[in-house]
Order: structure tokens, then sequence, then C-alpha cells
């Protein structure tokens, strides 16, 4: 009795593998005649949904678009216009705008600074740092400025006595700012001035005795 389900098993198993089969090679022409479909334009992919904040920036960006033009000298309403083109990465429009702003006001550091982002973003270097220094000797206190710098010295013009120097200024200005002094530090260690990296953690302790990655980092520096 058990010999005779063989050949019904069998011929079960050999129907499932059939099966199996047609239905791999469906899906696979399926899957090619959708690629085609979609190379040859006749389906259109359905488009990736922007992010709510995308859509109310632009929307924002409308609306400031018609009261610039009612109110052509209104600095908040460049300000905000600019950036987000920024947020955007309307890279020309956030600086063009930016440039507008700071004819009416040409001492406020922050236009400055946002003029700096967008040339960043705009892989414009050296239009970026002149912004950045100018936001610098009008306002010493903005951390930003100094990071973005070290940065920019570090990545875009590899240039160690640049990086260092602005990091000096930065802490000379600022000489209670853990942020500037922890970078300071890593700097220091990317360059192999172990003794220097050390001094800059321990000096972090002094403002912060329960800083973490000071106490860590110092630890693996002192063995």
């Amino acid at each position: 009795m058990t010999h005779s389900y063989k050949p019904f098993i069998l011929i079960i198993i050999i129907s499932l593998g059939i099966i199996v089969g047609v239905s791999a090679l469906y899906y696979s022409a399926r899957t090619y005649q959708v690629a085609k479909d979609i190379k040859t334009q006749k389906i259109t992919p359905t488009p990736t949904p922007e992010a709510p904040i995308i859509r109310d920036v632009k929307e924002e960006v409308k609306r400031n678009e018609q009261q610039i033009l009612a109110e052509p000298g209104n600095l908040d309403l460049l300000k905000s216009q600019a950036s987000s083109f920024l947020l955007l990465g309307e890279n020309e429009k956030s600086i063009n705008t930016y440039l507008q702003a700071i004819q009416l006001t040409p001492q406020d550091a922050d236009l400055y600074v946002g003029l700096g982002d967008a040339h960043v973003q705009a892989n414009s270097t050296s239009q970026a740092i002149e912004a950045y220094e100018m936001a610098m000797s009008l306002d010493p206190q903005l951390i930003h400025v100094y990071v973005q710098l070290a940065n920019i010295y570090t990545i875009k013009q590899p240039d160690r006595t640049n990086v260092i120097d602005t990091y000096i200024k930065g802490i000379q200005s600022n000489p209670n700012n853990i942020l500037l002094r922890i970078l300071f530090s890593s700097f220091y260690e990317q360059i192999q001035e172990k003794e220097l990296a050390l001094e800059q953690y321990q000096r972090v302790l002094q403002i912060d005795p329960t800083n973490s990655i000071a106490i860590r980092k110092i630890e693996q520096l002192s063995k």
C-alpha cells in the first residue's frame, strides 16, 4: 500500500515544480515588459512625493515673491526668501537675494553667514570664505562661521595652517565654547598631534568636568 502512493507523490512534486517554474518565467517576463514600457514612456513611474516641509517652503517662496514686489525694501522678506531658496537648493537665487539684503543693511553679520552658506552649496569656495570672513569681522561670536571655515580649509582647500588659525580665532573670541575646542582637538588627532589634542580635551574638562567625549578621548590618548 505504501508503494502505491509514490507515483502520485512524484506527480504532485513534478506539477508543483512546473507551476513554480511557469510563475517565475511569467514574473520575469512581466518585470521585463514593465521596464521596457517605462523606457518607451508607455508607463510613467509614480513620482516620489515631496516632503511636506519642501512643499511648505515652495509655497512660502511664492507668497514672498508677491510681497517683495509690493515691498521691495522689506529686509525680513528678503531674508526669508534667501533662506528658503537655500533650503530648496536654488543657490544662485539665494546668493542674489542675500546680496540684495546686504545692500540694505551691510553691517548685518547673519546675512553674510547665509551668503557664505549659499556659496558653499554652489561650490564657489573663494566667495564663501570672503562672506564668512566678513561675518566674522562683524560678529566674532558666530560659532557657525568658524566651523564652516575650518571645514573649507580641511576639505575644499586643504591648508593645515588656516584650519589651526581659524580654530584659534574662534576660541579666542569664544573661550568657553566646547564645540570649537572638541573640533579643534579632533583636528589635532587627525594630523597626529597627540599632545596638542590632549591639551584641548583637558581644557574642555576645565569648562565641563563631566564632558563624556573629553573624558573618553583623554583616556584613549593617555595610553
